[in-house]
């Protein structure tokens, strides 16, 4: 029974090192609280595992077709724990899980041929926690080159988010776990140690995937960061874009005031005219038809912040040029919660793909509707637009948009910043965004 248990231990410390080495790719989009839940679902599992590996290696008698299918199938509980507490990604878990299964058949396989060449006459009932042993201190050993190489290891974080499968993602996920189930049924018997050629294939295979795997990662984070490079690009753009026509709102504006200002004192002069005369009736038709004056084109205002009036007057007035009806109810307190200049990106840039969006339907169906306001301690920004257009989300449940669209790039960083949550519809004609965060009222 102790030397049961002491082969138990060997296996449960195994098992963890392959979880930790599957957290690793998902640790930076979980929050404190999903790492700790996770770590202690694992923990409790081990235990009871221990005492479960531990009753069936004894009454087995350390049968070595037992001990290896523990070893072959004994990670299945902690990935699916796993997959409970980081949800929404099964294909990333396929992929993690086969990426990992190489890395330990490569480890397995090493250890393997040093018992081979160094102590083939080694008793082979010791030989397990010889094994195992051998494969806890290389895996410490090659801890740092594994974590660097595990933390970087999910390609381009677009390729798993979409939710309609398609069989390319399908394929890429399940590539490399079909490698290792493929180097690993010639030695799925009852043997510990096989022939020099067999524990080649097994050795040279996983390294020569990983290679070429880790190639085509930089090609791909090279092309995402040639992609980020062009979105920000294009978002400066439309901000200098904006910038200009804001610019030139305030230069109309400060003209208008300044002609306004002569004219009043002329009307002033003509009022007074009116008024000594007594004439009161032609004094009032006086000041009907300059009302019109008043009427000042240039920035409106619509809350506190200067910035996201600039925004909602500039894309007003852009939608009206073309023809698009725009009707906004605005009633955003002074203390909203997010920094004003990344509200008006976020802002502008979902107004722009609005406009662009309304563009597409026929004349007639043409409108957007633009909604900011508060409820309690929660601010709500909802945009909307006629649209007869499906409207596919991704796996964040953000749209599937065209790559170069800098809308969903900044809402998504608007969300992480500021612990939104948005959600998106079609309903009765309508595509409609709405966004909610906590404000500091």
């Amino acid at each position: 029974m102790t030397n049961a248990i002491l082969l138990s231990v060997l296996l449960v410390l195994m098992q963890l090192g392959g979880a930790y080495l599957r957290y690793l790719p998902f640790c930076s989009y979980m929050d404190a609280r999903e790492k700790q839940r996770l770590w202690l679902r694992l923990l409790l599992w081990s235990a009871a595992w221990l005492l479960l590996c531990a009753m069936i290696l004894s009454r087995s008698m350390l049968h070595v077709g037992i001990y290896k299918i523990i070893l072959f199938f004994g990670w299945l509980p902690y990935v699916l724990i796993s997959m409970t507490v980081i949800r929404n990604r099964p294909k990333a878990h396929i992929f993690v899980l086969g990426m990992q299964s190489l890395w330990v058949l490569a480890l397995h396989t090493l250890i393997a041929m040093g018992e081979n060449a160094f102590v083939p006459d080694f008793v082979e009932s010791r030989l397990p926690f010889l094994h195992q042993i051998l494969y806890l201190g290389l895996f410490l050993v090659l801890l740092p080159l594994s974590r660097r190489m595990f933390l970087r290891l999910l390609p381009s974080p677009h390729l798993f988010a979409a939710k309609n499968t398609s069989l390319s993602e399908l394929s890429i996920s399940f590539l490399p776990f079909a490698i290792f189930v493929g180097l690993s049924m010639p030695i799925a018997d009852a043997e510990l140690l096989h022939s020099f050629k067999v524990q080649l294939s097994r050795l040279s295979i996983p390294f020569f995937f990983f290679f070429i795997y880790r190639a085509l990662s930089i090609a791909t984070q090279k092309t995402d960061a040639k992609q980020q490079e062009e979105h920000m690009t294009e978002l400066m753009n439309e901000q200098l874009s904006s910038l200009e026509e804001y610019t030139r709102s305030l230069q109309e504006t400060q003209e208008h005031v300044e002609n306004l200002s002569h004219e009043i004192r002329k009307h002033y002069e003509t009022l007074q005219e009116y008024l000594k005369q007594g004439d009161i009736e032609s004094a009032k038709a006086f000041i009907k038809s300059r009302e019109k004056l008043l009427d000042v084109s240039g920035i409106q205002f619509f809350c506190s912040s200067p910035l996201v009036n600039t925004t909602l007057s500039v894309y007003i007035r852009r939608a009206r040029e073309l023809g698009i009806p725009m009707e906004a109810r605005i009633r955003l307190p002074k203390d909203f919660g997010a920094d004003e200049h990344d509200f008006s990106v976020v802002l502008s840039d979902l107004l722009d793909n609005a406009i662009k969006a309304s563009r597409k339907e026929p004349e007639g169906f043409r409108e957007i509707a633009i909604d900011i306001a508060h409820q309690g301690r929660t601010c709500v920004l909802e945009i909307a637009n006629r649209s007869e257009a499906a409207l596919p989300l991704n796996g964040e449940g953000l749209p599937i948009t065209d790559p170069k669209s800098t809308g969903i790039a900044s809402l998504s960083a608007f969300l992480e910043t500021y612990h939104a949550n948005a959600d998106f519809s079609r309903e009765d004609g309508w595509a409609r965004m709405t966004m909610y965060w906590e404000c500091d009222i």
